[in-house]
């Protein structure tokens, strides 16, 4: 696969996404990390693009989100939650969030898991490519750090993970078929936020 563009947040970094006024954080670091691959590259996206997939990858998804509305339900009962904050723990919502900041129309997907999400999904955006189901693809992680996940991992080995921990942030690289002899999905066996 060939490097066309990369972007990233670093969790220290307030994202400013227009439009996402009631996104998460997950959503607005992958939003705004989507965006400057795509910057990065100098390719404009044609509106209702189809030609370009995204794929987003994660171990814990949007957890701080999670645990936000299991907290409202404990507070305020099921009937009192934000529905708004529940569609916001889905895992691809994030991928929504970037397609629609990005005007693409093409496949979306994301991929989690505790062990080298990226790796996979790097995978299968060389499948994409390889099969032509897209032209382009925008490939990127998104972790978000908490207390509960801190201790978690303090306390237990998360494969992945170097000993740093779960980092804040979002790393995209916009990506289409080719050579590129910089590039080996083999380099990527830990959060590329971490790399």
């Amino acid at each position: 696969m060939k490097i066309l563009g990369k972007g990233i947040i670093k969790g220290d970094e307030k994202p400013m996404a227009k439009g996402m006024r009631r996104a998460d954080l997950f959503s607005k670091m992958a939003v705004v990390a989507a965006r400057r691959a795509v910057e990065s590259s100098g390719i404009e996206i044609e509106p209702e693009d189809d030609t370009m997939g995204i794929i987003i990858s994660t171990q814990f998804g949007p957890h701080l989100t999670t645990f936000s509305f299991l907290d409202d339900i404990i507070d305020y009962s099921d009937k009192e939650t934000s529905p708004t904050k529940f569609s916001h723990t889905v895992h691809n919502a994030a991928a929504s969030y970037v397609a629609t900041a990005l005007g693409c129309r093409g496949p979306i997907s994301t991929v989690t898991n505790f062990k080298h999400p990226y790796k996979d999904a790097l995978m299968l955006a060389q499948c994409w490519l390889a099969e032509g189901r897209v032209k382009r693809v925008l490939v990127g992680h998104v972790e978000t750090s908490s207390a509960p996940m801190e201790y978690i991992q303090k306390n237990i080995a998360l494969p992945g993970y170097s000993d740093a921990g779960i980092v804040t942030g979002g790393c995209f690289i916009l990506f289409e078929d080719g050579n590129d002899p910089e590039f080996s999905i083999e380099d990527y066996n830990e959060s590329p936020i971490n790399v």
